[in-house]
């Protein structure tokens, strides 16, 4: 039940009322789901917000690039966005690689609940 009500509330939602949320990643081999990528709108963020999460088990192999760099492609593409965040705690150094491969750079330090944040961007 509380799967369900997170699905319903967060990227059902998402995808209903922006057209856009976040996807599950799949593993083509075993039709596992793997992690998450795509986009949200959050009330503390002006343009919107990239992200992606992965099962520890399929983390550091490639596949959140191999996720990351088609969806924000596909922001560009297809939603029209001229401008991507992604936030990340500063210490997070696995997904600062991945968001500087993917073309993101440093834009500043955000506090969102009590915690800093190091936010990341990207023009189009």
């Amino acid at each position: 039940e509380d799967a369900k009500n997170y699905l319903l509330n967060g990227s059902i939602k998402s995808f209903e009322e922006n057209e856009f949320g976040f996807a599950v990643v799949v593993l083509k081999e075993t039709d596992s789901a793997i992690g998450t990528c795509g986009f949200a709108k959050r009330d503390y963020l002006d343009d919107v917000d990239f992200g992606f999460a992965f099962l520890p088990a399929y983390t550091g192999q490639g596949y959140a690039y191999e996720a990351a760099f088609p969806m924000l492609e596909w922001g560009k593409d297809h939603l029209g966005f001229k401008k991507v965040v992604a936030i990340t705690l500063p210490n997070n150094f696995s997904s600062i690689k991945l968001l500087e491969k993917i073309g993101m750079m440093f834009e500043k330090k955000i506090i969102s609940e009590g915690d800093e944040l190091s936010m990341y961007s990207i023009q189009f």
